[in-house]
């Protein structure tokens, strides 16, 4: 799932293409989890597991600041979970925003204590993201923020940086 700052770039732009909404960089994060799981049951998961992990992230996503673009659910359809469930992972994710995406990871397919998860972004202007501009410094600090609340720090290692280098 490692994501160049290009395929993020044209995937949110054809979601803003395809949407009859205004983007709007101080929208409200959905409260209500179910929203985020509505398709469970196209997953490779038990009814246990994904109920411990939408208890989770209801938990999580509470306390997460900023947007919520996608979850690990999005994968457990593709990625077995069992496959990593008693084994630790080393996880990289290029491109982290707020961080929801990479604490969701954390806490399902790298939930063993030993598991490693780096995040890369220089969170820097992009001109393919205008609805961001000036807004970087505060989106890491929010970044950082949700990453030391969530209950995985440990297992996070940040590189304020390009990719490439």
């Amino acid at each position: 799932m490692i994501k160049s700052f290009k395929q993020k770039s044209n995937r949110k732009s054809n979601r803003h293409r395809n949407s009859n909404k205004k983007s709007n960089k101080n929208k409200q994060i959905p409260r209500n989890i179910n929203e985020f799981f509505k398709y469970y049951k196209k997953f490779k998961i038990s009814d246990k597991d994904y109920n411990d992990y939408k208890l989770n992230m209801n938990k999580v996503i509470k306390n997460i600041s900023g947007n919520v673009y996608q979850l690990a659910d999005n994968w457990f359809s593709q990625i077995n979970i069992y496959n990593y469930k008693n084994k630790p992972i080393t996880y990289l994710e290029i491109g982290a925003h707020y961080g929801s995406n990479l604490i969701s990871v954390a806490l399902s397919y790298g939930s063993h204590k030993n598991s490693k998860l780096y995040a890369i972004d220089p969170w820097i202007d992009y001109d393919e993201y205008p609805e961001y501009k000036d807004e970087q410094n505060k989106i890491y600090n929010t970044f950082t923020n949700n990453i030391d609340t969530s209950g995985v720090k440990d297992k996070v290692v940040i590189k304020r940086g390009y990719s490439n280098i």
